[in-house]
């Protein structure tokens, strides 16, 4: 018997890792205006916002620890607050600091 997936489960949550993408990436924009020149890690997440991507911001210090230190700036609360993005996000934006904080 063949698994059954709970599809609109699984495409809301790639939602909300692409929402947590474009947050963080409207964050380094804003503030680090030349990386993305610099770092390879953010080039990819800009062209394909997904949780792989994010989860490979740990192989490099200094996109883990920009994104670190976002994710737990107040910044954050006023951002997702302004974009009205659904709560679910911060338990996923928690186990992502938990991941990349190993």
């Amino acid at each position: 018997m063949l698994p059954i997936f709970n599809t609109s489960k699984s495409t809301s949550r790639k939602l909300r890792y692409r929402q947590i993408a474009c947050l963080l990436l409207n964050h380094i924009k804003t503030n680090y205006k030349n990386i993305f020149e610099q770092n390879q890690n953010f080039r990819r997440l800009l062209d394909k916002k997904t949780l792989n991507n994010l989860q490979k911001l740990k192989e490099d210090i200094q996109a883990k620890q920009l994104a670190l230190q976002y994710f737990s700036s107040f910044q954050l609360i006023s951002d997702i607050l302004t974009s009205q993005f659904e709560a679910d996000c911060l338990a996923d934006i928690q186990n992502l600091c938990n991941y990349l904080s190993i």
